[in-house]
């Protein structure tokens, strides 16, 4: 309610930001002291935009929870429920604690960097193919070194252009086979 700034929310809701045994009512201003101050002047910035009309609202951002203090990743969307007048009078939206889906986004990324380190500092040519077009999605940087082609280069030749035609068949024979 943007005129009393109470916060009405779902036992959810209220879980996820740490105020669920919080006595008497929760106040916009206990919801915002949860979010983290790297993410507050943002938040603050796109309520306002929000709330002035000049764009939706669609956030994500980390809190530290009020009852246990824990980090979570949030996702929050929100739309505006006017007077008659035109005026905002509500912000009706919902939450979502998507700290597992950022952790596993984290994780991903950490492994991505670890075998993009390996694969371009070997001195073994390491490639990744797409089976439907037979081109080539990676080729690692020391195919320069047996080839003198850069990955650049590789990636834009055509599968006749890399093999033997005897190689070339053994390939497309055991790609059809797996």
């Amino acid at each position: 309610n943007l005129e009393t700034h109470v916060f009405q929310a779902s036992e959810e809701a209220l879980h996820i930001y740490g105020l669920i045994d919080h006595p008497g009512p929760v106040t916009l201003e206990m919801v915002k002291k949860v979010s983290s101050p790297r993410d507050r002047p943002r938040l603050d910035a796109a309520l306002q935009a929000f709330l002035e009309g000049r764009c939706g609202y669609d956030q994500e951002f980390t809190i530290i929870r009020a009852n246990d203090q824990a980090v979570r990743f949030i996702h929050s969307v929100a739309n505006l429920a006017l007077k008659p007048d035109g005026k905002p009078a509500r912000m009706i939206g919902m939450i979502q604690d998507i700290t597992e889906q950022k952790q596993v986004e984290h994780a991903l990324k950490e492994s991505e960097t670890r075998y993009r380190l390996i694969a371009e500092n070997t001195g073994d040519v390491i490639w990744i193919l797409d089976p439907q077009s037979m081109k080539f999605q990676y080729v690692s940087p020391s195919v320069y070194q047996l080839r003198g082609f850069t990955p650049e280069e590789v990636l834009d030749q055509e599968m006749s252009e890399v093999y033997t035609p005897e190689s070339l068949a053994l390939i497309q024979q055991t790609m059809q086979e797996r």
